[in-house]
C-alpha cells in the first residue's frame, strides 16, 4: 500500500548493481530491494537485534506498528549494540524497551518522513 515500508536498498546492492550494469541502465527500486525487518517504538533489545541481522544494513527501520509499516524514523545497528554492551556492564539481561526518544533519537538521521 501507499506509504508502507515495502523493502530497503543497501548501498552494497546499488553499487554492485552500478558495476553490473553500468550507469546507463536504468534500475528500479524493486530491482534493488531486500528483504527487510523493522522495529516500533515500543521493541525489546533483542526484537532490535534480530532486525538488524535480517537487515544487514546500518539502518534498521523504525515504524510506528508493523500492520502499517509507517516508517517514523531509524535506528543505527551501532546504537543496538551500544545499548546491549551497556546492558552486559550492568549485568542487566531483562528485557527492557529501547525507546525511540531516548536511545536512538541523537543518533537517527534528521530527514526520515
Amino acid at each position: 500500500g501507499r506509504g508502507k515500508l515495502c523493502g530497503i536498498i543497501s548501498l552494497t546492492n546499488f553499487r554492485q548493481a552500478l558495476a553490473e550494469g553500468g550507469m546507463e541502465t536504468l534500475f528500479i527500486a524493486s530491482d534493488l530491494m531486500t528483504p527487510f525487518s523493522a522495529v516500533t517504538l515500543e521493541s525489546t533489545l533483542s526484537e532490535a537485534a534480530e532486525a538488524a541481522e535480517i537487515c544487514k544494513t546500518p539502518l534498521i527501520p523504525v515504524v510506528d506498528s508493523m500492520e502499517s509499516l509507517k516508517v517514523t524514523g531509524a535506528i543505527q545497528q551501532h546504537s543496538i549494540i551500544s545499548v546491549y554492551n551497556d546492558q552486559v556492564d550492568r549485568n542487566d539481561t531483562d528485557e527492557f524497551t529501547i525507546r525511540y526518544s531516548s536511545a536512538t533519537k541523537r543518533n537517527a538521521p534528521e530527514n526520515i518522513p
